[in-house]
């Protein structure tokens, strides 16, 4: 049907940080999760999973729902799209943004972590 082709942009973008979630996967199998080398890992996959699907990711949502809107809502007549798939899809893609946010804090829960520990903040 051609079902939003400029979504599926900003969705794939997304998977730039997959590249560093395989690297840090493959040096903590390796025996290597004391290395230099995963703590630089850690910290690209962790910049580029919030600039990719946490920002861009949010933007294209704001796109999708806010300024394409009319776009969207032509779509069965435009296209013949069966409007339970594109209700189906447009859900996914929701869906996909809220888990992005709960992996999100996860990651950032695990970053200020140090050593396992969580990092102590002095009191005044």
């Amino acid at each position: 049907y051609g079902v939003l082709p400029f979504a599926f942009g900003w969705l794939i973008v997304g998977e730039a940080s997959t590249i560093f979630l395989n690297t840090r996967w493959f040096l903590l199998k390796s025996g290597r999760e004391s290395s230099d080398l995963l703590s630089k890992i850690n910290n690209l996959f962790a910049a580029t999973f919030f600039l990719t699907r946490i920002g861009i990711y949010s933007l294209g949502i704001i796109d999708l729902f806010y300024f394409s809107f009319p776009e969207l809502q032509s779509l069965p007549a435009m296209s013949g799209v069966p409007i339970p798939f594109l209700g189906m899809t447009c859900g996914c893609v929701l869906l996909g943004w809220a888990l992005n946010f709960l992996w999100g804090f996860k990651i950032f829960s695990m970053m200020s972590m140090v050593g396992g520990k969580k990092k102590k903040t002095k009191d005044p």
